[in-house]
């Protein structure tokens, strides 16, 4: 499966000597069992490249409740 990093982490990907890991595009093939990485995917600081909420921040993203119903 491919991940990519969340937007604006630059995480670095030890197996492979000066890259980091892409937080756009396609993103990149990873050892899920790998301690390193499975610890970054636990920590959504790595997200799969096919999820889409990795292009919004889900802390800032307020959901709408509809609680605006009713003020008058």
């Amino acid at each position: 499966m491919k991940f990519r990093a969340k937007p604006g982490l630059r995480i670095p990907m030890p197996d492979r000597s000066g890259q980091f890991v892409p937080d756009t595009g396609e993103g990149t093939s990873v050892d899920e069992l790998n301690p390193y990485y499975a610890r970054l995917i636990a920590d959504r600081d790595m997200v799969p490249a096919t999820d889409e909420t990795a292009e919004a921040d889900p802390e800032t993203t307020a959901p709408d409740t509809g609680s605006d119903e009713g003020e008058n």
